[in-house]
């Protein structure tokens, strides 16, 4: 009050927090908000530091849970347009995740918590839908990623990206963690339908063909029999259906060695299955996002996915790979997401 400056106390606990204990960081930090001789908010700290808000990490990890990947890529591309720090914005993404888990196993989290009751009843919404295994492996694959970006050995924007992208999908890995967290999204769904919450979808019944009406069956008794055609020369040939494309259900593992050589390609093709045509010239390639497309029509990708599907099967060698773009995925055979499905 003394050197008036118009403080809100939300944006005082920011300080705080920004600084980590440091009493001249946060000093320093308070100076730099107050500069503009305007009342200092959340986010007038936030432009200040060079951090993002956290409406804008929520953002993030609802297109985590949606599988909204194009969400994905503008945020991240917003963290370099707003030249803010990638290694803080990864920070605050392991700060919220670390709520989160802390919302999703203790009632009485407000008092761990330096939230308001707004943000605390937002993470609950959030944390609802996640199980504590797969946040686990959230925070696993976050602290992993954040120990690259801080030794900045890789292009640090990729990283980020195919982190994030790979964490919306979790269906194409053997690794414990991958596999404890979708059991863990299991039990949960389950636990949701005993309790009533959820209901699960009811079978379709086909509808039994109407009896014909007692007058039109009568009518149809009383017809003359129709004279004796004279058969045809030449009967015509039933058309034989065409042979259906055979489906991959080696695609796991072909998907698996991808990851090995480029993760992006690997997130990319998440939620894909694949499929040989008759002939076994061709792997037809399904993928439902539009948008992942133009990410992998091209001959570099081709040939990681023709490579990696040679080295499950020698017989792929040599084959052409296509994408197709398709709402209804019949993905290769996983009972566990048949289970989640």
């Amino acid at each position: 009050k003394e050197e008036g400056i118009d403080l809100d106390p939300r944006a005082a606990r920011l300080i705080a927090k920004l600084a980590r204990g440091g009493m001249r960081d946060a000093i320093s930090l308070l100076e730099l908000c107050a500069a503009s001789h305007e009342k200092i908010d959340v986010a007038r700290v936030n432009s200040a530091a060079g951090v993002p808000s956290r409406e804008s990490v929520e953002k993030v990890f609802d297109a985590i849970i949606e599988s909204d990947r194009q969400a994905i890529f503008d945020a991240v591309a917003y963290v370099y347009e707003s030249s803010l720090d990638i290694t803080e914005f990864w920070l605050r993404l392991i700060e919220y995740c670390r709520d989160l888990m802390v919302v999703r196993v203790n009632s009485k989290a407000a008092s761990y918590l330096e939230l308001t009751d707004e943000e605390i009843e937002s993470l609950g919404v959030t944390a609802s839908k996640l199980s504590f295994e797969k946040l686990s492996y959230y925070a696993k694959m976050l602290d992993e990623t954040l120990t690259d970006l801080q030794k900045g050995t890789y292009d640090n924007r990729l990283l980020a990206e195919m982190t994030l992208i790979k964490m919306t999908s979790l269906r194409y890995s053997n690794e414990a963690d991958v596999l404890a967290a979708r059991i863990g999204d299991l039990e949960q769904r389950l636990a949701a339908i005993e309790a009533g919450t959820v209901k699960p979808a009811p079978a379709q019944k086909k509808s039994a063909a109407k009896p014909a009406a007692p007058a039109a069956k009568e009518a149809e008794e009383k017809k003359p029999a129709p004279a004796p055609e004279t058969p045809p020369q030449q009967e015509k040939k039933e058309d034989k259906p065409p042979v259906r494309a055979r489906k991959m259900n080696e695609w796991a593992d072909v998907i698996e060695r991808v990851g090995a050589k480029d993760m992006l390609v690997s997130g990319f093709l998440g939620d894909s299955a694949a499929e040989k045509d008759a002939e076994n010239s061709t792997i037809t390639v399904r993928i439902k996002d539009p948008f992942a497309l133009p990410m992998l029509d091209n001959d570099e990708t081709k040939s990681i996915i023709l490579c990696a599907a040679a080295e499950i099967d020698p017989s792929n060698a040599g084959l052409r790979v296509q994408f197709v773009v398709s709402d209804t995925v019949d993905s290769a055979d996983d009972p566990v997401g048949d289970l989640l499905n």
